[in-house]
């Protein structure tokens, strides 16, 4: 029976060294810090790390390894999104490599409804970090990359040239009335551009109608199996 995390680390590293060493690196201690704590050298507490390892072998915990790999997580999102302690996460961390892919593409895998209500929170938050903090940046990427002017922009939205002239210079930010109307009229939508969604394919969900991102295995929306119906 594979056990959980702690359980194994008490029942497994029978030495109070490695485990006293282990426990202090999975509370986000440094080697460094660690070795001078325990006076002992760097190399040596990297030792009794992958002896633990070693001894530790499988636990309940190793269940999220492919989820872990595929995605770039923090550690807060992860704790919460799979109601863990940060033990867990630093475990993980340790052991295998985060992946890399966009936190949105959890909406293709199987959760539950709880758990797509954290990520939806999640990327909203994200969205208003990326809003104050970069974008006059994303704006003024995207219009490079369409070949928009601001007085072709100005043309489109209705908005005057000085004021878009001022976005991408970045002396203001837009009220979020003009962001609605530069997503409406010209698709800028400073979350869509940072995840390039502007180059991907969509369909629409058969169950509830809402658009979604094409080939993904389940609508973010209602939960339902997903369909190919291309738009």
């Amino acid at each position: 029976m594979i056990k959980k995390l702690k359980d194994s680390i008490n029942e497994n590293l029978k030495k109070e060294e490695w485990r006293d060493i282990f426990l202090l690196r999975l509370q986000g201690k440094t080697l460094a810090d660690i070795a001078s704590e325990k006076e002992i050298s760097r190399q040596r507490v990297k030792q009794v790390i992958d002896l633990a390892f070693s001894k530790i072998s499988e636990v309940e915990e190793d269940k999220y390894k492919d989820l872990f790999e595929n995605y770039m997580w923090t550690e807060s999102l992860f704790c919460e999104f799979f109601n863990e302690e940060s033990i867990v996460f630093r475990y993980l961390n340790l052991k295998y490599k985060m992946g890399y892919n966009d936190l949105i593409g959890l909406y293709n895998e199987t959760i539950s409804e709880s758990q797509r209500n954290i990520l939806d929170e999640y990327l909203e938050c994200k969205e208003k970090q990326i809003s104050n903090d970069n974008w006059n940046n994303e704006f003024k990427a995207f219009l490079l990359k369409h070949s928009l002017t601001a007085k072709k922009v100005a043309d489109i939205t209705g908005l005057s040239k000085p004021t878009i002239d001022s976005y991408m210079q970045g002396k203001r930010k837009p009220t979020d009335a003009n962001k609605q109307i530069l997503k409406e009229k010209i698709g800028f939508d400073v979350l869509r551009s940072m995840y390039n969604f502007n180059e991907v394919e969509y369909e629409f969900c058969t169950n509830c109608g809402k658009k979604v991102i094409k080939n993904w295995k389940f609508c973010k929306f209602c939960g339902s199996e997903l369909k190919s119906d291309i738009i």
